[in-house]
């Protein structure tokens, strides 16, 4: 997990490195890849050498603050009260002879299809992270030939935020058109963004009383279970 650059609202930020750096997904027409973490770097300053593309992608993806903390890892992690809010950015390398046109967006991270996790689609309702991330400027990049351009965003927690784990990503989509009949193809890096709100949680629980019912020659026995407990932020320091 990696970098912030500051915090409002009397904001904290964390980094931790609770995630694989690496996990792809392969679809028919459309290739989903992390790039692999990047060791932090010894020296205080970041490394000019681009990351390492995923799946051959003609670009790479790195946290806007890689080098200069002390944390291994690629990608974004905080710790931020319900209604608190902070900056950060990520930076885009393109390392082909063209300039590359990237389309970039928050998303929320959901089961996939035959297991693990990934983000969201585009054009998908966001419902966490993936709608409390928004870019600074356009959502569309173009980057010259072999350079990199800077893309910043923000992340504002919604007042009344429950405490817990929030799991969202930054997606970099790069598109190619189809060539003499084939299929477009999209290739995304998309960085892990992990948020904790703070609290503690009242864990409380009522159970109903037990019911019987005949089913089938046999008999059936439910009992429900109720959440009854609250969650709380904690003060502000004074």
């Amino acid at each position: 997990m990696n970098s912030c650059l500051r915090a409002q609202g009397g904001a904290t930020a964390t980094h931790r490195a609770r995630f694989p750096a690496l996990w792809s997904l392969l679809l028919t027409g459309l290739v989903l890849a992390l790039a692999p973490g990047a060791q932090a770097a010894p020296a205080p300053a970041p490394s000019p050498t681009p990351p390492e593309s995923a799946a051959g992608a003609p670009f790479g993806v790195q946290a806007g603050l890689y080098g200069l903390t002390t944390l291994t890892g690629g990608h974004f992690g905080y710790a931020l009260k319900a209604g608190a809010r902070i900056e950060d950015s990520a930076v885009i390398y393109n390392e082909s002879d063209e300039a590359r046109t990237f389309h970039v967006y928050g998303a929320d991270v959901t089961n996939a299809a035959g297991g693990g996790l990934a983000p969201a689609q585009e054009g998908q309702k966001m419902a966490a992270v993936g709608a409390w991330l928004k870019l600074d400027s356009e959502a569309t990049v173009t980057v010259r030939p072999k350079s990199r351009a800077t893309v910043r965003f923000s992340l504002a927690v919604p007042d009344g935020t429950p405490p817990g784990s929030y799991l969202g990503s930054l997606v970099t989509a790069l598109r190619t058109p189809a060539v003499s009949g084939g299929v477009n193809t999209e290739t995304r890096i998309a960085r892990l963004v992990e948020l904790t709100v703070p609290g503690t949680a009242d864990l409380q629980v009522s159970l109903t009383e037990l019911e019987h019912r005949p089913v089938g020659g046999g008999e059936e026995s439910t009992v429900t279970v109720r959440n009854t407990g609250k969650s709380s932020t904690p003060s502000p320091a004074r």
